[in-house]
């Protein structure tokens, strides 16, 4: 039954994603055609086509005191990871004109490390260069986070 619906619907997510519509107006479409479909498995349809990556987005809405799950990890192949976990985190400056620059900083370790204990990682790295340019750190977000593919978990 699933199948035969996800036949009917492709067409027309695909259209809809070629002509540049965003998921929801292309969910209100099918539903105009009486094409009901999971909003979840919809938007899983959607990005794949699209080629939408969920897991880089979502990370950097974990709370400091968690670390991130392991679903919002991407698995790299061991030859493109030097060390078991990859931890990339954006951070926003002010200089003294008021401009913000954001840049990013890479942690490499063996470690399954909570979002705080990565802030602290590069708060630390960061303020030798809020002094050096009298910059002001703004925020700090988890952009991404790597797994080595195959390496246990912690």
């Amino acid at each position: 039954m699933l199948r035969g619906r996800i036949a009917q619907i492709l067409p027309i997510v695909r259209r809809a994603a070629a002509e540049g519509r965003s998921a929801n107006a292309t969910l209100r479409l099918l539903r105009e055609h009486g094409l009901g479909i999971r909003r979840q498995r919809f938007l899983e349809l959607y990005r794949d086509l699209r080629g939408i990556e969920k897991k880089r987005e979502t990370i950097k809405y974990v709370p400091r005191k968690y670390a991130p799950s392991r679903n919002l990890f991407v698995e790299l192949p061991e030859e493109a990871m030097k060390s078991r976990y990859r931890y990339v985190l954006r951070y926003d400056v002010m200089d003294k004109e008021g401009n913000i620059t954001s840049r990013y900083f890479s942690v490499r370790t063996n470690r399954y490390m909570s979002v705080g204990e990565m802030q602290d990682i590069v708060g630390s790295k960061v303020k030798d260069y809020e002094r050096k340019y009298e910059n002001k750190l703004i925020r700090m977000l988890v952009e991404q986070a790597f797994h080595r593919k195959g390496e246990m978990w912690d």
